[in-house]
């Protein structure tokens, strides 16, 4: 915050966000000075912000290719939470696009790792080897670190982002990261909760749809080959939850509230890839259970930590039953009563209120508006004209 511009102006202007939003009711305009302070910080976080980005281009040395990188990102997600926190249901002022922060961090990454490469270093992202950390001055060490927690979060925000609106046309300058993520070199439960595999499959199951979708509009959709992918992905999944249940006994609560919300994304995952295998009706046997499985997992987590769960907690809502959609509802007025931030989960109740809505209105496999994801989650926020990240 002290060397870098960018970042500290969007940090200033977080905080004026955050005390419209905690102070005032999200309502922008019952304290002005605070929206004129988050719309000037806001404008000079960007103006730095381009400054920086002319010279990455330019930058040759490792290191200081390293120090502004991590500067760029730092300003860029942070420019992310800001559109993401504006999204939220109580939020009432002006909202802007959180998907071009999310898709600008991707290409800084890409950038930096690709400039990495092409100066011989023997650095690469993510940047998590003690030996990799050992060849840099200690001074850079903080760089390596913020590069590593900045991937982290954008990693996990593309993958929920992939989940509720499908895979965007390929983008050359974006980073791969799933085989970051298959072999630990990014820990998402050190940062959000849920641990590697099951973030996987989800994103595995987002890749499945996107092709499920090209070959049915080419009509050249293979019926068994969808089932033996999804096969694959329902195994990886089943089990990661058989191991979560080897490990409840453990007495390290970090570890043990990291399996809890870990299942709930593992469960959700198992609707989501129902969804895509056998479409959005709540009457399948399977997805009931795994509805009533999900929803017990989401009472049994601490009320403190349901802010992590805005997605799957729509999945699971989504695809509930008429009789259990009260329970849902009662979830989260209960942490609201206890004082808890709820973040997202409010626009996840609206999604959900919606699906339900359309459901009765054209039956229980409720088809999408474009011909393209089916959805409920993605189905329902079309028709609503909202674009909410579920993070």
């Amino acid at each position: 915050m002290l060397t870098s511009k960018s970042y500290s102006y969007s940090t200033l202007a977080f905080g004026s966000l955050t005390q419209i939003i905690f102070h005032h009711g999200g309502d922008s305009s019952a304290e002005p000075e605070l929206s004129k302070n988050l719309d000037e910080y806001h404008t000079l976080a960007i103006v730095e912000l381009r400054q920086q980005i002319e010279c990455l281009s330019k930058l040759s040395g490792s290191l200081e290719l390293l120090r502004t990188g991590v500067e760029i990102l730092a300003c860029t997600v942070q420019l992310l939470s800001i559109e993401v926190f504006r999204e939220t249901k109580y939020f009432r002022g002006y909202k802007h696009d959180w998907e071009f922060h999310l898709d600008a961090a991707g290409t800084v990454l890409w950038v930096i790792g690709n400039g990495l490469a092409q100066a011989s270093t023997s650095l690469a992202l993510p940047i998590v080897s003690r030996d990799d950390i050992s060849q840099l001055p200690e001074t850079s060490h903080g760089d390596v670190f913020g590069v590593n927690f900045y991937m982290t979060t954008y990693v996990w925000a593309d993958i929920i982002r992939c989940a509720c609106f499908g895979l965007r046309p390929s983008a050359t300058q974006s980073i791969e990261y799933l085989t970051y993520l298959e072999d630990d070199k990014i820990r998402l439960d050190k940062l959000m909760g849920c641990k590697n595999w099951a973030m996987i499959a989800m994103r595995e199951t987002t890749n499945l749809e996107a092709w499920k979708i090209g070959m049915q509009k080419v009509g050249t959709l293979d019926i068994p080959m969808l089932y033996r992918k999804g096969a694959t992905i329902e195994n990886s999944l089943t089990n990661g939850l058989s191991s979560l249940k080897q490990s409840a006994d453990c007495p390290v609560y970090i570890n043990h509230i990291s399996d809890q919300v870990t299942e709930i994304y593992a469960l959700s995952a198992q609707l989501y890839l129902s969804v895509v295998l056998w479409g959005n009706s709540s009457r399948n046997p399977a997805v009931r259970l795994n509805v009533a499985k999900c929803l017990t997992a989401i009472k049994a987590l601490p009320q403190h930590l349901i802010v992590r769960i805005a997605f799957p907690f729509c999945v699971a809502g989504c695809m509930v039953p008429d009789e259990e959609k009260d329970s849902f509802r009662t979830v989260l007025e209960g942490a609201e009563a206890a004082g808890h931030p709820l973040g997202m989960l409010w626009n996840s109740l609206d999604v959900m209120e919606e699906f339900w809505k359309m459901q009765e209105e054209t039956g229980p496999e409720t088809k999408p508006l474009t011909g393209n994801s089916g959805c409920p989650w993605t189905v329902a926020m079309e028709r609503m004209g909202t674009k909410s990240l579920l993070i």
